[in-house]
């Protein structure tokens, strides 16, 4: 790196453990970090314990000074608006204020959780460069590592933009592939360096590789992928040698804030879905049924055969066992496994979709430890021939 990109100021804007590499990366490659800005520290968990969030704890590490305001809208840095109304007699900077004393050339934005106003974009000369985790204008919004792995893609990727007024809508600067679904590029190389204009780096290595990658594990390899990108990006968009790139606005498709109501299976869906579903939804929203008013988690599943269900039930929704009773011998040898953790899935609880059916790997009833499938039906006997709503 330049010694006068080392000199450049960052304000750094983050939240979840999701935006921690990028923060440990750019502290690591010597970038000159005048702040952190994080939401403020909030209360999770049945007990409500406030917790402080993951780029507060690794900016603290750092050394680095953190500012959490619960507004960026002219209010006390760190202050909620009712205590700025108390203090109004006496003179106080707001955040606006206190990011402008610091004289950043540039911010970097990593899922900081809130939509920025123009008075806070316009404060950096440089803008606001942020990593999004998809391959833009693929995907913008809040949910695009969970919808990339719902709809069945085999690779996604990560993209470093600017930010305008906007969602995800500024120009491109660089954006890598990362393979979700097994592919024997997976391990190709990537090319070394960025070019003039948006470069698109080819898939590389990384954990998960052979298999179909959870919502969790993509979002983690994501994260430490547009780190690295992003430390190799900022230089060069700073030096002058990117030329920012508008995104074509008419192929944009966009993602949703994901609610609870969002992991609720539909057992009318194919197997396959159902099976990206749990993969999907494995941090949030979690992939859920109701048997007898309580509330089922599929904490892991896996397919049994995109077409196969139970010889005697084709119910969508009934749990049966699949084994040589429900299967013919036909069928038995017609079962492929994907590569996942149970190997042969004979003998296991299986659920009819429309069609195929999923092997129930590990639940978890309302109230419950989470268990095996197997451990699940010694427990609950009775699961076997329900119908899941």
């Amino acid at each position: 790196m330049q010694k006068s990109t080392a000199r450049t100021k960052i304000i750094f804007f983050g939240t979840p453990e999701f935006a921690a590499p990028a923060l440990t990366a750019l502290h690591g490659a010597g970038f000159s970090i005048a702040a952190v800005v994080t939401q403020p520290d909030k209360p999770v968990g049945r007990g409500l314990k406030v917790e402080a969030p993951p780029v507060k704890i690794k900016a603290q590490e750092l050394g680095l000074k953190v500012l959490q305001p619960k507004t960026l809208r002219g209010v006390v840095a760190g202050l909620q608006p009712a205590d700025n109304i108390e203090r109004r007699l006496k003179p106080a900077a707001t955040i606006i204020d206190e990011l402008k004393s610091l004289h950043a050339e540039v911010a970097v934005v990593v899922a900081y959780g809130k939509i920025f106003p123009r008075e806070v974009l316009e404060l950096f000369p440089r803008g606001m460069v942020n990593v999004h985790p998809s391959l833009l204008p693929k995907y913008r919004g809040s949910s695009p590592i969970q919808v990339a792995i719902l709809n069945g893609d085999t690779e996604t990727g990560v993209t470093i933009m600017l930010l305008d007024e906007e969602m995800d809508h500024g120009p491109v600067l660089t954006q890598h592939v990362v393979q979700i679904s097994p592919s024997p590029d997976l391990q190709s190389p990537s090319p070394e360096g960025v070019e003039d204009g948006p470069s698109e780096r080819r898939p590389r290595g990384g954990q998960g590789e052979g298999r179909h990658r959870t919502g969790s594990e993509l979002s983690k390899l994501l994260a430490h992928e547009g780190a690295k990108l992003l430390v190799e990006t900022l230089p060069q968009y700073l030096g002058g040698k990117i030329k920012p790139k508008p995104q074509d606005h008419k192929k944009a498709t966009f993602t949703k804030l994901l609610e609870r109501e969002d992991g609720k299976v539909d057992w009318q869906k194919s197997a396959e879905y159902i099976e990206r579903m749990a993969r999907a939804y494995d941090l949030w929203p979690g992939t859920w049924t109701q048997w007898e008013g309580k509330r089922l988690k599929v904490l892991k599943a896996s397919l049994l055969h995109p077409t196969i269900g139970c010889a005697s039930n084709a119910t969508p929704g009934y749990v049966w066992k699949a084994d040589t009773e429900t299967l013919s011998p036909e069928q038995a040898q017609r079962v492929e496994w994907p590569s996942t953790s149970s190997g042969n899935k004979l003998g296991q609880l299986a659920v009819n979709c429309n069609p195929g059916s999923i092997i129930l790997e590990q639940l978890q009833l309302e109230g419950k430890k989470a268990m095996s499938g197997a451990e699940f039906l010694r427990g609950y006997p009775k699961f076997l021939g329900s119908i899941l709503a």
